[in-house]
């Protein structure tokens, strides 16, 4: 953090990345990334020891992509396959068949793949907004583990980030009738000082200065269906993440009667974006609500939703 400030001298972890950049489709500008990291992992296994996984053809394949990253987001893709979504966040939704798959910072999809043929086929991690990837091999029994580490073919229709409007639940989402509670919340801050806010508050975490740390906590009460519009106020990427509660993510800002809106518990705001959400308080406590970006959270990018069991009990903040 002292470095991505200007406060240490640089090294190559905070310099501009270089290169091929990856990037959403159809984007014109940088993906903006807060560390050039040299390399990932996949199930441990690096660029130099693949992870690796042996099946038949023709098997039907259930995989779990979790980004479990501190601050990356990754554009996935399994070379000659498709892959279908079937649960988003551990929540089932209808089935949406896509090529490649862009995930946040502590999002989880489970996807099915169908292997079509005898082959090594190399399942491609690749980071938004830097040149480099990391990559795994699904590969049949009679055929060699060979990764390809080629630039992934990114072509076809793209899922997550890019659609999360595709995302519906099977069964009817809608909260139970109760007092609405609106908030409407900016993702913004002070670049220049590399401090990251949520409605103009800095949240008391390690790197936000004592004159402006703020724990000012969103009150509700319990019962309320609480809706929550973010808008994107920076030129970064936020997954924004909230503890306790799956929420209904809109397909469309505005459009609270959705019925089968997705259910998830993060979501990644695009710069320049508005994004609706809908959760119902029925579990009463001290809700954490950040930016899974973990540099962005330790910045000051985080607020508490706080509430008691009986109307009108509400938690004093800590």
């Amino acid at each position: 953090m002292p470095q991505i400030r200007g406060e240490q001298p640089q090294t190559e972890a905070v310099k501009e990345p270089t290169g091929d950049l990856y990037n959403l489709p159809g984007a014109n500008k940088p993906f903006n990334v807060d560390v050039n990291y040299p390399g990932f992992l996949l199930n441990a296994g690096s660029n130099k020891d693949p992870w690796t996984f042996a099946c038949k053809a023709g098997d039907r394949l259930r995989l779990r992509l979790i980004n479990g990253s501190t601050a990356t987001t990754f554009r996935v893709a399994l070379d000659g396959h498709e892959m279908t979504i079937i649960e988003t966040d551990g929540n089932p939704c209808e089935p949406v068949t896509v090529d490649n798959l862009t995930i946040c910072t502590a999002e989880r999809y489970d996807v099915l793949v169908t292997i079509k043929e005898s082959g090594s086929f190399s399942l491609h991690w690749a980071c938004l907004g830097q040149a480099n990837q990391v990559v795994g091999v699904i590969h049949t029994g009679d055929v060699k583990p060979v990764p390809n580490f080629e630039r992934p073919d990114f072509s076809g229709r793209a899922g997550g980030l890019p659609d999360y409007a595709a995302l519906r639940s099977p069964y009817d989402t809608t909260r139970p009738e109760g007092p609405i509670k609106t908030f409407e919340l900016e993702l913004g801050g002070m670049m220049q000082k590399y401090l990251w806010s949520l409605s103009g508050k800095y949240y008391p975490e390690l790197y936000v200065p004592e004159s402006v740390a703020e724990n000012v906590p969103l009150n509700i009460e319990y019962g309320d269906r609480v809706r929550v519009r973010l808008t994107n106020k920076t030129m970064m990427v936020h997954p924004m993440h909230l503890h306790g509660h799956f929420f209904r993510l809109l397909a469309k800002p505005g459009n609270w009667g959705q019925g089968n809106a997705a259910m998830k518990d993060t979501v990644g705001v695009a710069p320049g974006q508005h994004v609706d959400f809908e959760f119902l308080a029925d579990n009463p406590g001290h809700w954490f609500f950040h930016c899974h970006n973990l540099y962005h959270l330790a910045a000051g990018m985080a607020r508490v939703f706080h509430y008691g069991i009986n109307p009108g009990g509400i938690f004093a903040p800590k």
